[in-house]
């Protein structure tokens, strides 16, 4: 064959394809029993060789109408459950170029994926379904709620699956697209997809353009003539609770609690299941906020009795959630081994879903864990892990706190330069981002340690200062004292 191929002998090559086909290669497999009771048999070429030769000398129009009749026998061979077959489906629907058919099944294909955690699927399945869409005749067409909606759901699916996966600037033009798409006379849809705008902004900490966002998914709410039905509700206390969650990363304690206490009422009487348990863990952070990161047992207990909320519902994204807030005030408050059970658990569910926040987020507290531990390996081990998933993930905020981590390990290992650099690289990320950053003291000691070791009492005093910002974790009684006894001193010379 090889000899034949290269004198470029094709009609031999056809012929010695077809008659190895019919003797030896092609093998009757036995098949199904169809829903009108007629038993299919399945076929297969099992060299490679002889499938690729044959499909490559069909004509164009040969492999459409042959990927369209392979798809109505998928059809009819899985008339009672399709489900299982919905991605070859679409792969022979979209050869076959029949648009609306390629269009279903791709939609089926990419929410399928998504429930999978097959993240790179879903998002291929749902850009390949909106090109569908372009070649799908839709005018003079009668058109169901489904059909008119479809476009902007899968620009919406799509934005979920990217901003979970860590791409916020494709995510956000993916919800822009759904907001130009979708049904101009329905407030409550575009709302969302304004609302979901918002937290794209939040891993470069722009948390103004998430401001912008909320409030205009506010003004459209507020435009909207319907009133007290459970969408409308459910609508704005989303863009209610986005907005606490965007005081808590402005450190706004006050803020959050006017915010909660606004929607309290609501909350107990309209909002779903979900949105009360949200309203609790945002109770919560508010708490950890007021202790300045260092939570009472009170808070401990709220977000212990979040967290059995969650299980309660089964969402196992909102239980790794759950765990991760528990494992952080944990952590806060000292309790190192529990927060760290929590936090592998948390590790181990972001890393098979593909969720980069929960990821980043779990690996740059497991760092801190092992610092406060002392243990300089492990800790420069998962410091190493944070840079790259941040980085990956485009999370700057948790880039400079993985410098920060990795500025004490190299001090702890006697690398001064390393760690003067590394140091002075996460504070310049955090002052880039405008970012208020409770964890500044990660890279603050290191630096107050080599500045004393240089004889800079000047320079250690500054950063002295900074630990002693309000909007700093606070720290234990007795090394406050020490610090604001350091600094006074200093300052009356």
């Amino acid at each position: 064959i090889n000899r034949i191929q290269d004198i470029g002998e094709r009609r031999l090559l056809r012929q010695l394809s077809q008659e190895l086909g019919k003797r030896h290669r092609l093998v009757r497999e036995q098949g199904e029993v169809n829903a009108g009771g007629r038993r299919l048999l399945r076929y297969r070429v099992a060299h490679n060789l002889f499938q690729r030769y044959l499909y490559n000398d069909l004509s164009a129009g040969e492999r459409r109408l042959l990927h369209g009749e392979v798809a109505r026998a998928l059809e009819e061979l899985h008339a009672r459950d399709r489900e299982p077959a919905v991605v070859r489906l679409a792969y022979h629907y979209r050869l076959a170029q029949e648009p609306e058919k390629a269009l279903s099944y791709l939609t089926q294909a990419g929410h399928q994926a998504r429930r999978g955690h097959a993240n790179e699927d879903a998002t291929a399945y749902y850009r390949s379904a909106i090109e569908q869409l372009a070649q799908v005749p839709f005018v003079g067409r009668e058109m169901t709620q489904d059909w008119h909606t479809l476009p902007s759901e899968l620009r919406e699916g799509l934005g979920d699956v990217l901003a979970l996966t860590g791409q916020h600037d494709q995510a956000r033009c993916a919800y822009e697209d759904a907001l130009a798409d979708g049904p101009r006379h329905d407030p409550i849809w575009q709302a969302r997809q304004e609302r979901q705008v918002g937290p794209t902004w939040d891993p470069q900490r722009l948390l103004q353009n998430a401001l912008q966002a909320y409030r205009r998914a506010e003004t459209t709410l507020e435009s909207d003539p319907r009133e007290d039905t459970a969408d409308d509700w459910h609508e704005w206390l989303e863009v209610q609770l986005s907005l606490v969650n965007l005081h808590y990363l402005c450190v706004s304690a006050d803020e959050m609690v006017e915010t909660l206490e606004k929607i309290r009422t609501a909350v107990e009487r309209h909002g779903t299941p979900d949105q009360q348990i949200r309203f609790l863990h945002n109770r919560n952070l508010a708490g950890t906020l007021r202790d300045r990161f260092v939570p009472s047992e009170e808070t401990v207990s709220l977000s212990r009795t979040a967290l059995a909320l969650r299980q309660q519902s089964g969402n196992a994204s909102s239980i790794a959630h759950g765990r991760f807030n528990l494992a952080f005030n944990l952590l806060c408050r000292g309790a190192i081994d529990a927060a760290e059970e929590q936090l592998q658990r948390v590790l181990e569910f972001g890393a098979r879903t593909g969720d980069a926040w929960l990821e980043t987020a779990s690996l740059a507290y497991l760092t801190v864990a092992n610092r406060k531990r002392g243990q300089v390996a492990e800790a420069k081990h998962y410091a190493i892990r944070t840079l790259q998933s941040a980085r990956s993930n485009k999370l700057d905020w948790y880039t400079a706190m993985a410098q920060a981590n990795l500025a004490w390990a190299a001090w702890r290992d006697g690398d001064e330069s390393g760690a003067q650099e590394r140091a002075h690289t996460a504070l310049e990320i955090w002052k880039r981002l405008g970012a208020i950053s409770p964890w500044r003291w990660t890279a603050l000691w290191p630096l107050i340690s080599l500045a004393t070791s240089r004889d800079d009492l000047p320079g250690a005093i500054d950063h002295a200062s900074a630990l002693l910002d309000p909007e700093q974790q606070r720290l234990p009684h007795d090394l406050t004292v020490h610090l604001e006894g350091a600094v006074q001193g200093f300052e009356a010379g």
